[in-house]
């Protein structure tokens, strides 16, 4: 007896972007509520490496954290819409805490990566990332896809949702400062 079973179709060549995510003045909220959390200089895996990452980040609070809980809702409610809508990935919660990023004027970056694979972030299934301010030049988040580069075009308080395997980078800032808000959504191991 064979059944006719409706298979979901994924889209792993696509990401997904929300516009105006945040408003303007859920982005000055969140300017305040982030601003007396303390910075760190970024590391990756391999560590502290300027000519492959330049920026500091601040780490917010879990998202049990009733201040902060407001902007981990929004962020699980559009990445879970983004999944349904491409990925169908079992995800289970947040992989740590949201990461505030700060790319100094001329020359920060953080050159092509993931965001899975090494100890300790091997179960990240989506990555998201909210623009809150923009530079005025430079600072693009690029996917590599094939031999090309995509410029992921985002306005402040847009946001991108992505599988945590895309090789991306943002290139280096020219003019101004970029923040952004990167997010990971865990789950079990890939089958």
């Amino acid at each position: 007896m064979k059944l006719n079973v409706l298979e979901k179709k994924t889209n792993f060549h696509l990401w997904y972007i929300v516009r105006r995510m945040f408003d303007q003045e859920e982005l000055e909220t969140i300017a305040e509520q982030v601003n007396p959390i303390g910075i760190t200089t970024a590391k990756t895996l391999g560590g502290h490496d300027e000519t492959y990452r330049d920026s500091v980040i601040k780490w917010l609070p879990d998202c049990d954290d009733t201040e902060f809980k407001w902007i981990y809702k929004r962020i699980w409610k559009w990445a879970r819409i983004a999944n349904e809508d491409n990925w169908h990935f079992d995800i289970t919660g947040w992989e740590g805490g949201l990461q505030h990023t700060y790319y100094p004027a001329e020359g920060g970056h953080y050159s092509w990566h993931t965001d899975i694979g090494g100890d300790g972030i091997n179960h990240r299934k989506i990555s998201g990332t909210v623009l809150l301010k923009d530079c005025i030049d430079g600072g693009r988040l690029q996917f590599k896809c094939g031999k090309d580069n995509a410029d992921v075009v985002l306005e402040e308080g847009d946001a991108v949702f992505f599988p945590s395997w895309y090789l991306h980078r943002v290139t280096p800032v020219k003019k101004g400062e970029r923040e952004s808000l990167v997010s990971w959504i865990s789950g079990p191991p890939y089958k």
